[in-house]
């Protein structure tokens, strides 16, 4: 009886488990005084998957697997380009991703799509006052950027990401620290932002 009752109750928590799937637990973002947009960003899956983003937008490792290692057990679309180096990433462990393509007519081809059940969206044509592919989401995690409306602040630079807002040093500061960060209010363990040092910038 017990153990009809415990494999009854399994059952019934088994759709939560599958509907719960590779959601984002938390999300690091990294982000640059002196360049615009995101410097890299780090997923953190409930499925126990570390997800490492580059400032090109491309995954740079999955559960620490840096690229090099051919991140372990990943698949490829392809194997070689014309110069020696490995394509970009296809699956990885249990980890589906997809790319906007030719189909895709009013997004950045090549862009990330998804990775396993989480979309990526860019901001796209219809976006008229938004730079082309600059990143506009990645699953319920919004990013917007300092535009055409911001007359006295650096252009480009990411304004928020969820509900983290980022200040810069304006037209009304000094000349010398106009675009540099200059303050970054609302980080929780869900998204958490901070400004990038040397020691994060590629050797």
């Amino acid at each position: 009886m017990n153990r009809k009752r415990i494999l009854f109750i399994l059952f019934l928590l088994s759709p939560t488990f599958i509907c719960t799937a590779q959601k984002i637990v938390s999300a690091k973002f990294l982000i640059s005084d002196t360049k615009k947009g995101i410097g890299a960003i780090e997923l953190y899956l409930d499925n126990y998957q570390v997800v490492g983003i580059n400032s090109n937008g491309e995954i740079a490792y999955i559960d620490g697997e840096e690229r090099e290692n051919n991140f372990g057990d990943v698949e490829y679309e392809g194997q070689f380009d014309k110069n020696g180096v490995q394509t970009r990433p296809k699956n990885g462990k249990n980890l589906k991703v997809t790319y906007y393509d030719q189909w895709d007519m009013h997004d950045p081809q090549g862009k990330i799509k998804t990775i396993g059940n989480i979309t990526f969206t860019y901001y796209n044509k219809f976006d008229m006052h938004d730079t082309f592919g600059t990143l506009k989401s990645i699953g319920n995690i919004p990013v917007t950027y300092y535009g055409v409306f911001d007359m006295h602040d650096p252009k480009g630079k990411v304004k928020s990401i969820g509900a983290v807002q980022i200040k810069y040093f304006n037209a009304f500061d000094d000349k010398r620290l106009y675009g540099r960060i200059k303050s970054i209010k609302g980080n929780s363990k869900a998204v958490f932002v901070r400004k990038m040092t040397d020691r994060d910038k590629p050797e």
